[in-house]
């Protein structure tokens, strides 16, 4: 019984200890972005017209051994939203097909941050980004040509890691301003339709392209605490710039600009 009392004792006496050293904290949120963002493969041409995009979705990160916060976030378009443009065909003599589609984003990040002060943090991740086309509304081509489109549901997937750096700096009680930068390394998938001139009419060809990249993502956001409710109400813009690198024999593309407000509430 004492040895039992004194391997208790002792217990309580490294547990009083520990803890206090390695405490660690659970944040759950909402997050949302409203942004807009035109994929390159759509906005080659003029009269690329996308609608902004609402994104909404959950948010959580877990702090431990004080300096390091684990954090995730995704979003999703939970409506449809319209997308136009044209595509060049080439045939005798060339004809112009005008689409216009509905789409779906999507955006999953998983990071990992460390605290250096109370004012700077450096944090690596990996990110990924879908835009989804998944209606076609009309298809016409020019001269009223038949066009004839019995699938087309493109996609673009983009992923890949990421590492950065973030400052905060305190404006007022419990408001501060955070500033954050990364570069991201990126594969970007496309599935997608290629049109053609069948002679007869148009139709589209099942095809798929990869390439590479590099990105720049930066933010800037106002952050409020609400002690009642311990609640940070997070209020920023958002914009990510994306050069395409060429790959084999894929058609080349230059750059991709995201750019939006971003909205979220962490407990």
């Amino acid at each position: 019984m004492k040895t039992t009392r004194r391997i208790l004792a002792a217990a309580i006496f490294f547990y009083s200890f520990v803890i206090p050293a390695y405490t660690w904290q659970l944040g759950l949120g909402l997050t949302s972005y409203y942004s807009d963002w035109t994929p390159e493969f759509i906005g080659k041409n003029d009269s690329a017209k996308v609608e902004p995009a609402l994104l909404a979705g959950f948010a959580a990160s877990f702090r431990f051994y004080d300096r390091f916060v684990l954090s995730g976030q995704g979003m999703f378009t939970f409506l449809n939203h319209n997308a136009e443009y044209s595509v060049f065909v080439e045939s005798s003599p060339s004809r112009t097909v005008y689409i216009d589609t509905n789409y779906k984003r999507e955006e999953t990040d998983i990071s990992l941050m460390y605290i250096i002060n109370s004012s700077l943090n450096i944090f690596a991740g990996y990110k990924r980004l879908h835009f989804d086309i998944t209606d076609l509304n009309s298809a016409e081509a020019t001269d009223n040509y038949p066009v004839n489109i019995p699938s087309f549901n493109n996609q673009f997937h983009i992923q890949g890691p990421g590492a950065g750096i973030s400052f905060k700096h305190p404006l007022a009680e419990n408001l501060s301003a955070n500033i954050s930068t990364s570069l991201i390394y990126f594969n970007m998938k496309y599935y997608g339709y290629f049109l053609e001139d069948a002679v007869a009419e148009i139709n589209a060809e099942h095809t798929d392209y990869t390439y590479n990249g590099l990105g720049n993502n930066t933010t800037l956001v106002l952050s409020y605490y609400i002690d009642s409710i311990n609640t940070a109400v997070n209020l920023g813009a958002r914009c990510q710039v994306i050069k395409y690198l060429d790959a084999g024999d894929a058609p080349k593309l230059n750059y991709d600009l995201n750019y939006g407000l971003t909205l979220s509430a962490m407990y």
